[in-house]
C-alpha cells in the first residue's frame, strides 16, 4: 500500500490554553448521549445523565446556578428563547428557565431522546427515536405538529438533531429520509432520500 505523507512543519498561529473548566455530575457508565454544552454568549449551560444541571459565567467559569432534576438528562441542553430544553431517556421533555434553572414544564413524549432539540421563534423541534420529528410551544409545552417516519428493523442508536434556519426544521431519520419542514406549521417543505 500507499506510504503516508511526510509530516508538514507549520508556524503555530494561534495559542491555545485553558482559562477555566467544571465538571456536572459524576462519573457515568459510557452512554452515546446527546448531551453537550450550550450558551446565550454569556452563559455556559451543560446537564449530566445523572440529572444535573449548571449554568457557568463563561468569562469566570463561576457556577452561577446548579440544580438536580433527578431525571436521567440523554439529550441537550439546547438554548433559546431564555429557555433550555433537554430530552431523557425515559422519554420527557424537558425545559426549564436558563436565568435561574427553575422548571416551567415537562412533557411525556413517549420514545428516549437522545438527539439535542433545537429552539427558535418560541417552538421547540424535538427528534426522538421512535422516528418523530415534533414542534412544540417553548412557552408552554403544548405540541404544535408532529412528522412521523418508518423506523427500520435494524438500525443504530442514535439520531439526527434537528437544525433550525429561517422559519424550517431540518432533520434525517433512520429510514434514510431527508427533510425540511415549516417550523410553525411541520408542514413538508421538500424529501429527499439520501
Amino acid at each position: 500500500g500507499e506510504q503516508p505523507a511526510a509530516l508538514q512543519t507549520f508556524e503555530e498561529k494561534i495559542e491555545v490554553r485553558r482559562i477555566w473548566s467544571a465538571r456536572v455530575g459524576g462519573s457515568s457508565e459510557r452512554l452515546r448521549l446527546g448531551l453537550a454544552p450550550a450558551t446565550d454568549g454569556a452563559r455556559i449551560y451543560a446537564g449530566s445523565h445523572e440529572g444535573q444541571v449548571a449554568a457557568f459565567d463563561a468569562e469566570t467559569g463561576r457556577r452561577v446556578w446548579d440544580v438536580r432534576t433527578n431525571l436521567p438528562l440523554s439529550a441537550g441542553p439546547a438554548y433559546g428563547n431564555g429557555v433550555l430544553a433537554f430530552g431523557t431517556s425515559d422519554g420527557d421533555l424537558l425545559v426549564l428557565d436558563a436565568e435561574n434553572g427553575e422548571e416551567i414544564w415537562r412533557r411525556a413524549v413517549g420514545s428516549e431522546v437522545l438527539a439535542p432539540p433545537a429552539i427558535a421563534n418560541d417552538i421547540l423541534a424535538l427528534r426522538s427515536v421512535d422516528g418523530r420529528l415534533r414542534g412544540y410551544s417553548a412557552i408552554d409545552g403544548r405540541e404544535l405538529w408532529s412528522i412521523e417516519q418508518t423506523v427500520p428493523a435494524l438500525t443504530m442508536r442514535g439520531n439526527t438533531a434537528p437544525v433550525i434556519s429561517g422559519g424550517a426544521v431540518v432533520t434525517g431519520f433512520d429510514n434514510g429520509r431527508l427533510g425540511s419542514y415549516e417550523l410553525t406549521t411541520g408542514d413538508s417543505i421538500w424529501e429527499v432520500v439520501v
